[in-house]
């Protein structure tokens, strides 16, 4: 029976940070560039509102090449065993409960 092991919204979040690190921080580059271009732009600095929005660029490339070689390592990485099931493993499809009383017949 498959198994899985429940976690909130936060614990994934810390999880998946600790796993691939360089995408929260080419997100990060990503949202600075964009509010620095945009308050450039405002402001009627084109020069750098247009060296924000390369920078911008060049951060979602990096962010983009990040996520796929995470995403390459911990597609080779080794699966745990299946037949070991953890401690808070919760099943997938849980057992369904039937009534085995022949004397109620279903009625039409």
């Amino acid at each position: 029976m498959p198994y899985y092991v429940p976690e909130t919204f936060t614990q994934k979040l810390k999880r998946k940070c600790k796993e691939e690190p360089l995408v929260p921080i080419g997100m990060g580059l990503t949202v600075f560039a964009l509010f620095k271009g945009v308050s450039a732009f405002r402001s009627g600095d084109q020069k750098t509102s247009q060296q924000m929005m390369r920078w911008r660029v060049a951060a979602q490339g990096f962010t983009l090449i990040a996520a796929t070689a995470g995403m390459l390592y911990y597609s080779n990485k080794p699966k745990p065993d299946p037949n070991v099931i953890p401690a808070n493993a919760v099943p997938l499809f849980p057992p369904t409960t039937t009534s085995s009383s022949s004397s109620n017949p279903p009625s039409a």
